[in-house]
């Protein structure tokens, strides 16, 4: 389950960061790339469960950008989208260890799966999900 939630919150992630055409900038290059080839960039990587599936943690990125990892780059977007108040509570709940259950899961992908469904109404092109 956890793997479909990471597949269809990346789906959120890339649609919400694109416009109608499913055309989005990388949000740490700002180079201008199609849904299909942006990838869900973390601030703080997937690994902390913590914030794994925050909107405010996962933005469009690159494949170039989302493999380099350059934490710098990515602050600076943070800083300058949310602010140093919501950088700081990001970074400051990915220490808090989080464990899931397989309802916790089940709940995020129907949460996840109604909010791409939304976001499918303004868009000029559709996916499967």
């Amino acid at each position: 389950m956890k793997e479909k939630l990471n597949i269809i919150f990346s789906k959120y992630i890339r649609l919400r960061d694109t416009d109608a055409y499913g055309f989005g900038n990388c949000c740490t290059c700002k180079r201008l790339s199609h849904y299909d080839i942006l990838e869900c960039g973390h601030f703080r990587k997937r690994r902390h469960l913590a914030v794994c599936w925050d909107e405010r943690n996962a933005h469009a990125q690159c494949h170039e950008c989302n493999v380099r990892d350059d934490a710098v780059d990515y602050m600076i977007f943070m800083l300058g989208e949310y602010g140093v108040d919501i950088a700081q509570d990001i970074i400051e709940k990915s220490h808090v260890p989080a464990k899931f259950s397989k309802q916790d899961y089940e709940e995020m992908y129907q949460y996840f799966h109604g909010k791409i469904k939304e976001l499918l109404k303004d868009k000029m092109f559709t996916i499967k999900y």
